[in-house]
């Protein structure tokens, strides 16, 4: 995990990067576990506006439906009244 500072050229407080590992075996269990490792991260830093591009799916890793349903479920356990912006392509 990289941590960037964004301002003055963005209009956000902080870019975070992170790592997922080779692409080759990326799947569900990896996905899951990046969202996780990203939620522990937002809890952290207290961060409860957040822009965020899904895991692998920039790169077609996993599907758009399953990223979604495993989103939702990791969601719904750890982003209590956050405001989260999915970026994705459409």
């Amino acid at each position: 995990m990289t941590l960037l500072p964004a301002r003055p050229r963005l209009p956000f407080d902080k870019v975070f990067s992170f790592g997922l590992g080779p692409a080759a075996g990326f799947g569900p269990e990896r996905y899951r576990a990046a969202l996780e490792r990203i939620f522990e991260t937002l809890e952290r830093v207290r961060a409860h506006s957040v822009v965020l591009a899904l895991p692998g799916r920039s790169t077609s890793r996993i599907e758009p439906d399953r990223a979604a349903e495993l989103f939702w479920a990791v969601a719904r356990e750890r982003a209590r009244g956050d405001d989260i912006v999915l970026v994705d392509d459409p």
